[in-house]
């Protein structure tokens, strides 16, 4: 599997504990942890709002060295949902993102129409950008990254304004989109288990890392560090301590069938 982003070793201040770590293409990497674990920060360096001294690489390449104009191309992020639109209608919006972008007018249509389709917003494109919920807002912001195909998107801990049907509804749409790294930051873990892999902090310190439902077998450390297994996970798990299920099972009606039988 492609690497695309190398962390190697990374260390800053008290707050980041010799960290390392890959994330791969297309595939979604979900940091977890709880407060003041070291995510943000790791989030803020990634998005090189923070300076590291050659830890941090993007397609091998020491961030340090890239040049605005190359880590603006390859890198979108959305670390919160606390930013003002230019324009009052949303289509405007996005239109205006790829005026930037200098594309020819067939390119200008084919990224327009890519991004609305790819995130549901052909029902918002003609509302006011003012009159968004917090779920439409995310998608629109998540839009006018991907108009740029960035190769990485970094999603900071915007679960916290979205109720849990609405995450699990844009966890399916980011599952949709192909070359791409997606790394997200949040606290909880309910809507990990649309992710390819876990990491998991902890003071600093990276405690768990691997393929999401392998790390969230380990539920005795999970515990510890004071974090919920989703439902279905810790009622599976449980279910296995008494030998009522032999695997991790996530969809309550199989569940069910499985335990008559």
């Amino acid at each position: 599997m492609k690497e695309t982003v190398k962390v190697k070793q990374l260390s800053y201040n008290s707050i980041l504990d010799n960290i390392s770590l890959t994330f791969y293409e297309n595939s979604i990497h979900y940091i977890s942890g709880s407060n003041n674990c070291g995510k943000s920060t790791l989030m803020k360096i990634l998005n090189g709002d923070i300076i590291s001294s050659n830890q941090v690489f993007y397609q091998g390449k020491d961030i340090n060295t890239m040049s605005c104009y190359e880590f603006s191309k390859m890198v979108g992020e959305v670390l919160t949902l606390d930013k003002e639109f230019s324009f009052t209608i949303v289509k405007q919006e996005i239109l205006y993102q790829l005026d930037r972008l200098n594309f020819d007018r067939k390119e200008h249509l084919k990224r327009y129409q890519e991004v609305v389709t790819l995130l549901q917003l052909k029902e918002e494109v003609e509302k006011s950008t003012l009159a968004l919920n917090d779920y439409e807002k995310l998608k629109l912001l998540v839009a006018l990254q991907l108009v740029k195909k960035p190769k990485i998107l970094l999603l900071g801990n915007i679960f916290t304004y979205i109720t849990k049907k609405k995450q699990e509804e844009f966890m399916v749409l980011l599952k949709k989109i192909k070359n791409l790294t997606v790394i997200i930051s949040s606290n909880d873990l309910s809507s990990c288990l649309y992710s390819d892999y876990l990491h998991l902090f902890h003071k600093g310190k990276l405690i768990l890392s691997g393929k999401t439902m392998e790390v969230l077998r380990k539920d005795s450390i999970i515990n510890k560090l004071g974090l919920d297994l989703p439902f279905m996970v810790d009622l599976s798990l449980k279910l296995q301590y008494y030998n009522l299920l032999e695997d991790i099972e996530l969809d309550m009606n199989g569940m069910v069938q499985k335990l008559w039988k």
